[in-house]
């Protein structure tokens, strides 16, 4: 039997490998509904603004699909800092990436890579994505 009266609020952790997360990690973090998430971003008005976010959709004209950079929503970041000094903290310092780390880290389907290659979007070089190519898609769909 479960005892109702000691509550435990354990933190929640996502691995250190993961950079950028959904928006049910940003609901869950915060305690809040999907449209409230969604007001917060690119609205520096906002108390709890998001400048961190990114649409990752394959055709992002008719749907967004959004991720956002794990460090912003986990802790304080520099909401004012340039593009290029933020993506290069999510992406490091790598000249290329195995798929499947960019599956993890952002949090995004194989299927999903596979769309965003075939589109262009991002360029994979000997079965590898180019860090450059994922570094022009992050500051393309940056919201």
């Amino acid at each position: 039997m479960l005892n109702n009266s000691t509550t435990h609020n354990s933190p929640l952790e996502v691995s250190s490998r993961v950079r950028l997360v959904g928006i049910s990690m940003v609901r869950a973090v915060r305690g809040c509904d999907a449209r409230t998430v969604l007001k917060s971003v690119g609205d520096a008005t906002h108390p709890n603004f998001i400048r961190w976010a990114f649409d990752v959709a394959v055709k992002p004209a008719r749907t967004r699909e959004l991720r956002f950079w794990k460090d912003e929503i986990f802790g304080n970041v520099d909401k004012w800092a340039e593009p290029k000094i933020v993506i290069g903290k999510i992406l490091g310092h790598r000249k290329s990436f195995p798929r499947a780390e960019i599956e993890i880290q952002w949090t995004l389907s194989p299927i999903s890579i596979s769309h965003l290659v075939r589109a262009g979007e991002i360029t994979e070089a000997n079965h590898e994505l180019t860090r450059d190519s994922l570094a022009a898609f992050l500051e393309r769909r940056l919201q």
